[in-house]
Formats: C-alpha cells, sequence, structure tokens
C-alpha cells in the first residue's frame, strides 16, 4: 500500500469517527427521516465499490476507504434510532466495533478498510520465556526486511514494557529462549534457519554487547 493512501486512511478514519460521535449526540434534534438519505448514500457507495472490486479497477481501493468511512460516520446516528430493524443496527454496529481493531492492530486496521489487507504482513513474534516476547520493531509506515530490528517485549496482561530496542540480528531468527533477565541484564539465546545457535547479553543502551556464539 503506498504511503499517501495510508496516511489517507488514518485520516478519514479518525475524522469519521469523530465525527460519528458528534453526530449521534446531535441526532435526537434530526428529523426522524434525515437518515434515509446518508444510509442510502451508504449503499449506494457499497455497490459501487463491489462493481469496481470485480472488474479490477485499481480505483476500488479508494471507494473501499469512503465506503467504509461512511459507514462508521453515521454508525452512532443509526444506532440511536429506535425505529430501524436489528440487521440494520448489527450492519453498522460493525464499523463501530473496528475501533477495537484500531486499538489492538491499527496497521491492520488501514490495510483493512483501504482494501489492501492481502498486502498486510504481521509482526513477527518469537515467544522467549513466559511472558517475555521478541518482537519485530516496525511502524506502521516500514517495509519489512532483512535487516529489520528486533525488540523485547514483556507483558503483564494488557500491559506491555519494551526491555530493549534495535535487536539487530544477522539472519533469519527461527526461535528464541531467555537465559536470564534481571534490571541490569538480558541474555537470549537465539535459534536460526541456518541451524547457527547465538548466545547474546544485553543492557539497557548497550543492545549489541554479544557474551558469545555457538556455532
Amino acid at each position: 500500500m503506498s504511503p499517501t493512501l495510508l496516511i489517507l486512511s488514518i485520516c478519514l478514519y479518525l475524522m469519521s469517527l469523530v465525527a460519528s460521535l458528534l453526530i449521534g449526540i446531535a441526532s435526537k434534534r434530526f428529523s426522524p427521516t434525515a437518515i434515509r438519505i446518508p444510509i442510502l448514500i451508504h449503499f449506494l457507495l457499497l455497490i459501487t465499490t463491489l462493481l469496481l472490486y470485480f472488474l479490477d479497477v485499481p480505483l476500488h481501493h479508494s471507494f473501499t476507504l469512503i465506503t467504509f468511512c461512511s459507514g462508521l460516520l453515521i454508525s452512532v446516528w443509526t444506532l440511536r434510532k429506535k425505529e430501524h430493524p436489528l440487521p440494520i443496527k448489527i450492519y453498522f454496529g460493525i464499523f463501530l466495533l473496528s475501533m477495537i481493531l484500531f486499538i489492538s492492530s491499527p496497521g491492520k486496521l488501514f490495510y483493512l478498510i483501504s482494501g489492501n489487507i492481502h498486502q498486510y504482513k504481521a509482526e513477527k513474534k518469537i515467544d522467549l520465556q513466559d511472558n517475555y516476547v521478541l518482537i519485530e520493531q516496525r511502524s506502521l509506515f516500514s517495509i519489512p526486511s532483512d535487516s529489520t530490528p528486533y525488540k523485547i517485549v514483556k507483558q503483564s496482561g494488557f500491559y506491555k514494557k519494551t526491555l530493549l530496542r534495535d535487536i539487530l540480528l544477522e539472519d533469519e531468527i527461527d526461535e528464541g529462549r531467555m537465559i536470564l533477565a534481571n534490571e541490569d541484564t538480558i541474555v537470549v539465546e537465539f535459534s536460526f534457519k541456518s541451524k547457527d545457535k547465538q548466545i547474546r547479553g544485553f543492557k539497557p543502551g548497550n543492545q549489541k554487547n554479544t557474551l558469545r556464539k555457538i556455532k
């Protein structure tokens, strides 16, 4: 996905979410039939998006984003209308539930709503021991590569604490095992696809301190 489309997806999603909440708050002042036109426009956009998708027109990515944001924009308004049948409420409620994905995996959400979910690649995660995890250190705009650095994270329920950053590995990692972890030192054994193993010791601010290497 292009950076331009990604930035546009982020901006439109956040603006639609905020506007949806504001419209929902003010919806009591609207006439009972005022929502019909926005719903009609949304479904017309949905039909257009589906046609563009099946015809394999590149423009369908932009229409997918606009269609999703239009559904999100009127989701709170629709849910507050008692006259709407349950299927309509469930349909538009799904757009509002996207906030869960926004909190847990924003990158995946933006690839999804722009019609580029097939291009999304989750960050590689290696369980080290108990609640210690080695995770690819990527930003929302970065592209996976052989030189992608890693970070070590300690998980405690929903809370995550990053212990180390910018860990560069010479080969593609297969497994990892935490040997020692305290406030001053972290020692990890890495197993690579090449069958090599390496034990590395780290201190805060000195991630490249290698203890020894096992062939």
